[in-house]
């Protein structure tokens, strides 16, 4: 992220919960990215409720936009991969398609 005082990095944050020597390495993902308008880091990605497998790789798509990717063991031993689009991240499915967030409102009662 560029920000006029500089380029501000962006961070990835592999988390478990518990002792050591679990089936898995890390069970939480969060990414960090700069808010420039308010001069602070702020949460851009959380996810739970992984069962992750080191190493996670982060590497830059041809079109220069980060991703990283890990073997999920929840999902059979299948690789996930996720894309960081500015300061949004998605999941990239395996068919190459980047995941679109669903916003989710409740009905509100219908007046009588």
């Amino acid at each position: 992220m560029q920000d006029p005082s500089g380029d501000k990095a962006q961070y990835l944050l592999a988390a478990a919960r518990g002792p050591e020597g679990q089936a898995c390495d890390f069970e939480t993902l969060r990414v960090y990215t700069w808010n420039r308008k308010k001069s602070r880091y702020e949460t851009a990605f959380i996810e739970n409720d992984l069962c992750g497998k080191l190493p996670i790789r982060v590497d830059k798509q041809a079109a220069g936009q980060p991703e990283f990717r890990f073997v999920n063991a929840g999902d059979g031993g299948n690789e996930r991969v996720y894309r960081l689009i500015q300061t949004v991240v998605r999941r990239v499915r395996e068919d190459g398609e980047v995941g679109r967030s669903v916003k989710t409102t409740k009905a509100s009662p219908k007046k009588r």
